[in-house]
């Protein structure tokens, strides 16, 4: 029989819940807690904090400006060279405009011969050099592909208003064949470059003849000269 007055091992009494140990996370958080009375600070540290603080507030304020001041001059910077990139491809643009105009001001007149020489040939040259005349036919046409290539091409003048923008009107012939302000005969082929006018076509341009006057044809009155021509 078991003696009740025995004292049971302590080892064998299991803990309550209330009596087991704190969990390490309380634990520091119990550590880390603020003490409950504050140092009290007397006025002259007090004023040295804050002139402190006041310091530091100073030297953060500077630097926002200076950030401040920084991002402004990067933008501007930025659209300053935007600017310069968009004035350098004009400037390449006009450079290639100018380049492409001045090169057909020499060429022009060159395929200006080539164009009358070839029409002459076609209506005086002998039968035994068609061959040779289609070959010349064949040169001109490449050479005017070349040039629709890179958007140049002819006006087609004849049959058209006569307009002060395309056309350059070197002779008035009254006839009543055409309307008046019409193009009748294209005196020296005209060009464009991307519907821009490289050279004007130079035409004759037709007027309505005066009752009673000389045969239309027989009369074309040169502007240039500001004469009556008579055949």
């Amino acid at each position: 029989m078991v003696d009740p007055d025995k004292t049971i091992s302590s080892s064998t009494v299991p803990q309550s819940d209330t009596e087991k140990k704190p969990e390490p996370e309380k634990a520091n958080a119990e550590v880390m807690q603020e003490p409950k009375h504050k140092p009290k600070l007397d006025k002259r540290e007090r004023e040295k904090l804050e002139k402190k603080i006041a310091e530091l507030e100073a030297i953060i304020a500077d630097k926002d400006k200076v950030i401040e001041e920084l991002k402004d001059k990067w933008l501007r910077t930025t659209a300053d060279f935007d600017n310069f990139r968009k004035r350098i491809n004009k400037e390449k643009a006009e450079w290639r405009e100018f380049a492409h105009e001045e090169i057909l001001e020499e060429i022009l007149p060159v395929l200006d011969n080539f164009d009358r020489a070839l029409a002459a040939m076609l209506t005086s040259i002998p039968n035994e050099y068609t061959s040779f005349s289609e070959g010349m036919q064949l040169v001109y046409k490449q050479f005017i592909d070349i040039l629709t290539k890179h958007n140049i091409t002819q006006m087609e003048c004849v049959g058209k208003p006569f307009n002060p923008q395309f056309h350059e009107a070197v002779m008035v012939v009254p006839t009543a064949e055409f309307p008046e302000d019409t193009v009748i005969e294209e005196i020296r082929k005209g060009y464009l470059w991307n519907d821009k006018v490289i050279r004007p076509a130079m035409v004759k341009v037709s007027k309505m003849p005066v009752p009673g006057s000389v045969e239309p044809s027989k009369k074309p009155i040169d502007i240039a000269q500001n004469e009556v021509e008579i055949d």
